[in-house]
């Protein structure tokens, strides 16, 4: 089994630094490493990417806290309001939020949207890969009690799939699909709806190792979100793809 590694071994000198804290800022720091190379590759200024991350990442940070506090997330209607500034982020709402100001700031700069989107169609999960290292080690994506051997250990002695490493895994190898079929696309935002399609089908998949307290008609809140992501950009990917 995968021992749990105590939160008390993240805490550096004079610094404490919450692993998933960590982790996501190593994973925002290597995505916008990532965007400025290939923004050069297309003769992109790093100071356009630099700033459009801003933007994004702003997006992103208020999505998250905004489907956390109106979603089904137990732990912060109970803190109120407030609560958003201190716990909890969901993907699904930091990749709309993320989505929303991105379009905001290549609108107003007069940008093509669909292509800065395939940028971060290979940024997201390479950052994400990052992010749910440090899930797991605070076990945020809580796993269903399983026996198999690479199961992780609980403080109460329950050993669960080790979902984060599922999660943080698959965003690494979508990443590299992602990249190596960066020269083959055939139209402006393939490769970000590609990333969709994708990322919805598999964490569709991946949440049915993880324990919710909440389940609607039997699935998640996560994988209906994912059934409405796949739905949505599978139409737009056949209808650009149509135009080509």
């Amino acid at each position: 089994m995968i021992p749990l590694i105590p939160k008390e071994m993240w805490e550096f000198w004079l610094i404490k630094t919450p692993p998933h804290s960590l982790f996501a800022f190593i994973g925002m720091a290597v995505g916008v490493l990532f965007l400025i190379r290939m923004g050069r590759r297309q003769k992109i200024h790093p100071k356009i990417m630099i700033i459009e991350s801003l933007w994004v990442f702003a997006g992103a940070w208020l999505g998250s806290k905004l489907l956390f506090y109106i979603g089904p997330y137990e732990a912060c209607s109970s803190a109120g309001i407030l609560g958003i500034f201190n716990r909890g982020f969901v993907f699904y709402g930091g990749l709309f939020g993320g989505i929303l100001l991105g379009y905001v700031y290549t609108r107003i700069n007069r940008y093509n949207f669909w292509k800065h989107l395939d940028f971060w169609g290979m940024a997201i999960p390479l950052e994400i890969f990052f992010a749910r290292i440090g899930c797991f080690f605070v076990n945020d994506a809580l796993g269903r009690i399983t026996g198999v051997w690479w199961a992780v250990k609980l403080p109460d002695g329950t050993a669960r799939h080790p979902v984060g490493l599922y999660l943080s895994f698959f965003n690494i190898v979508l990443f590299a699909h992602l990249y190596s079929g960066w020269h083959n696309r055939r139209f402006f935002g393939q490769i970000f709806l590609k990333y969709l399609m994708v990322y919805s089908a598999g964490r569709f998949m991946i949440e049915f190792l993880r324990e919710y307290p909440f389940n609607y008609l039997g699935l998640t809140f996560s994988q209906w979100v994912s059934i409405v992501v796949f739905a949505v950009s599978s139409a737009i990917y056949l209808v650009k793809s149509r135009k080509v």
